[in-house]
């Protein structure tokens, strides 16, 4: 178990030629981590629940003048974890502003031996959108399944491996996504 939050701040300036530009990018986020059920040793003096609940919130914008074209950019697993949107492809959702949240239940098989450090099998609930002033307010949501393998060799770890298949009801479509690295 446990909380992260983030928030960054960065100032830009410029021209594109006669117009001047000044823009300011503001971005945070936040997750935690809630273990359920028994304890698992997970080796090398380490011990984790077997289930657990996660969620996590994001959201940014820019405020002043951006360059054109400067927009966040919503959908696909593919994505750093803020911008992520399962069962929608890349680009799904584009704005100035954004909030992303996601939820997922986690299972923990007990697979540990010299490869597999874990496997996991997920649940997951996401909901986002991005937009900008003026335009309608679209959010996109979806619900799928994933496994996650976390691997190393001799109690060294690797980059976890993730598989998820996100379906999005209000679009009727459905997504399959591949990731390395953490998630959250």
């Amino acid at each position: 178990q446990g909380f992260r939050a983030n928030a960054s701040a960065a100032y830009g300036f410029g021209s594109s030629g006669a117009t001047p530009l000044s823009w300011t990018k503001l971005e945070g986020g936040a997750s935690t981590y809630f273990g359920l059920g028994q304890t698992l040793d997970k080796g090398f003096g380490a011990q984790q629940r077997q289930q657990v609940i996660a969620v996590r919130v994001g959201a940014g914008t820019y405020i002043g003048t951006p360059p054109p074209g400067t927009r966040f950019s919503i959908g696909s697993a593919n994505a750093a974890s803020a911008y992520e949107l399962r069962g929608y492809g890349v680009g799904a959702f584009k704005g100035s502003t954004y909030l992303t949240s996601s939820a997922e239940y986690r299972y923990d098989l007990n697979v540990n031996n010299s490869v597999f450090q874990g496997v996991y099998l997920i649940g997951f609930v996401d909901a986002g959108t991005a937009f900008s002033a003026g335009e309608d307010l679209k959010v996109g949501y979806s619900f799928g399944l994933g496994t996650q393998l976390n691997i190393g060799l001799g109690g060294v770890g690797l980059p976890s491996i993730r598989f998820d298949y996100g379906f999005s009801p209000s679009t009727g479509s459905s997504q399959f996504h591949f990731r390395l690295g953490p998630v959250f």
